[in-house]
């Protein structure tokens, strides 16, 4: 049996805490007065909507999300405690760390900036926010930020919103609206975003998936030199998704991106000279390759070298660095 949370009107299908906003269906948070009879000394003391701001308080000091957000209420409209808009900010922010939608909304309308900013300043924040410069980390803020330069048409903020989406960073997971915040940036020009979209496409992650979509977003970022966009573009080539199956092409899409330093085009392209996909087949390139994106961590490239070694292909047999570079493989990295 579904139920609809009343403070994000999330649909959810078990439990009485809404996993989206912390809202817990088993409290009466309006009424609770009338299921729990207040003490007589509290009740001669208070009035009621003291006595619900006290306990409100007291559930929020505890860390809930939702009593928190309540509280903020209760500071914003002067409910049994004085109005301080300051005050209800500040219990916005606890709530909206822990994810809290409805309080991530009302912090957004409480917290206006000075109208002089412009939205390459509240997208400058949110990279403070985000990365810690100058300020405490602080995902929840950073998409704070991130989502009032989106707001005004900012690609880069509608870019990284989206990612605070896909990863579930200071908001809740979610992979549609990643996507929804990818495309705006994307059909902005931005090449990072088109990237990402065509990712999406790839996976079928936020949309269903569909090759021939994810080839022409990876086809606009490749285009204006972005490496994990050409390198999305050669698989697609090198498989054949969503486009006639081209090995030259693909070696050329991962040589772009592997000069640029990506590790897994790296990889890739000495896949191409390993196997002569596209390239002549040559073991001592698909070494040197395999090295490159090797000394970056990549796992793959790890094991395909070792395998070189052991077999001395393309590189002197040596047993040692064989195991060597196996080792690091299974180690997850250098």
């Amino acid at each position: 049996m579904t139920w609809q949370c009343p403070a994000c009107k999330r649909e959810n299908d078990k439990g009485c805490v809404c996993p989206a906003c912390g809202y817990d269906r088993s409290t009466d948070y309006a009424g609770w007065l009338t299921v729990q009879p207040l003490p007589e000394g509290l009740r001669r003391r208070l009035t009621r909507e003291q006595a619900l701001a006290e306990y409100v308080l007291r559930k929020a000091g505890e860390g809930s999300a939702a009593y928190q957000c309540l509280a903020g209420m209760y500071a914003l409209l002067g409910v049994g405690v004085p109005q301080d808009g300051q005050e209800a900010e500040r219990w916005f922010r606890q709530a909206a760390r822990q994810g809290c939608a409805p309080a991530q909304k009302l912090l957004d309308r409480t917290s206006t900036p000075p109208a002089t900013e412009t939205a390459e300043e509240w997208y400058r924040r949110g990279e403070d926010c985000y990365y810690g410069r100058g300020v405490a980390q602080d995902y929840a803020e950073a998409a704070r930020w991130y989502r009032k330069a989106a707001e005004q048409g900012h690609a880069k903020a509608q870019n990284d919103l989206g990612f605070c989406y896909e990863k579930g960073n200071g908001v809740p997971q979610d992979y549609a609206e990643a996507a929804r915040c990818y495309r705006k940036s994307a059909e902005q020009g931005y090449a990072v975003a088109q990237n990402n979209l065509g990712v999406c496409y790839a996976n079928g992650c936020g949309v269903t998936r569909d090759y021939a979509e994810a080839v022409k977003w990876y086809r606009k970022g490749a285009e204006q030199g972005h490496a994990g966009a050409q390198n999305g573009l050669g698989v697609c080539c090198y498989n054949g998704n969503g486009v006639t199956q081209h090995y030259a092409e693909a070696a050329e899409l991962f040589r772009a991106a592997a000069e640029q330093g990506k590790a897994s085009a790296q990889y890739n392209l000495g896949v191409c000279y390993a196997n002569g996909c596209g390239v002549a087949q040559d073991f001592a390139e698909a070494a040197r390759w395999y090295r490159k994106a090797a000394e970056q961590g990549h796992r793959g490239a790890m094991n395909s070298l070792s395998f070189l070694y052991q077999k001395g292909l393309g590189v002197p047999r040596d047993p040692a660095r064989a195991r060597e570079w196996a080792n690091r493989a299974k180690q997850g990295g250098k």
